[in-house]
């Protein structure tokens, strides 16, 4: 991984969690630590995170927050917790949710950049779930993990309430949580360009 810079700041927030507590996540420059742990921004290789809201009476009664991030030796920061709406104020738990995501933009532009650095190369990006190249994704369906390739020209993608869809055409194949897959997001936008970069007309020649 190349050298990430982060912006240097301290994210605190209290929430509901089976009782008031406080906690702090600081950024440094170069690291992010948490609950005594730390992480250096150059060698994290995987983000993750989520937002799921439980519903009462057509109501939002409980959201749910989780960022993850992990390093190169498996070491990973979880910070998760929740905000019940009766408490009040929902929007200041909620920008705490964006501020972390915020803070660790840079680290996952980097991890982006560094995929598609792979792809312009003509090599393999090849993860947990799936294998990337410029032909298209294979990916793992099913409980029988059954591998499925399907071509950037009859890729679709879809996100539904928390989760990304990939659809061969218009037959849906996969879905993937993004609580629960590593890299998704940068999955999802790499299957976005190369969607996009696919179906861009031929430049006109004489």
């Amino acid at each position: 991984m190349k050298e990430v810079e982060l912006v240097p700041q301290e994210i605190t927030y209290v929430a509901f969690q089976f009782a008031l507590f406080k906690r702090a996540v600081l950024i440094t420059k170069d690291s992010i630590v948490f609950k005594n742990k730390t992480l250096l921004a150059k060698d994290i290789v995987a983000i993750r995170y989520n937002r799921l809201n439980k519903v009462a009476g057509n109501r939002i009664a409980k959201s749910y927050y989780k960022i993850e991030i992990k390093d190169k030796n498996n070491k990973i920061i979880s910070i998760a917790f929740s905000h019940m709406v009766s408490q009040g104020k929902p929007e200041v738990i909620e920008k705490v949710y964006f501020d972390l995501l915020n803070a660790i933009s840079p680290i996952q532009n980097n991890i982006l950049n560094n995929y598609h650095t792979l792809l312009n190369s003509g090599n393999t990006i090849e993860l947990t779930d799936f294998k990337i190249n410029n032909s298209g994704i294979e990916l793992s369906s099913g409980f029988i993990k059954k591998q499925v390739f399907i071509p950037w020209n009859n890729l679709n993608v879809k996100y539904i309430n928390g989760s990304l869809s990939l659809f061969n055409k218009e037959k849906e194949v996969a879905t993937y949580g993004y609580g629960i897959t590593w890299n998704l997001k940068s999955i999802e936008d790499i299957c976005n360009r190369m969607i996009l970069k696919k179906n861009m007309p031929l430049p006109y020649t004489m």
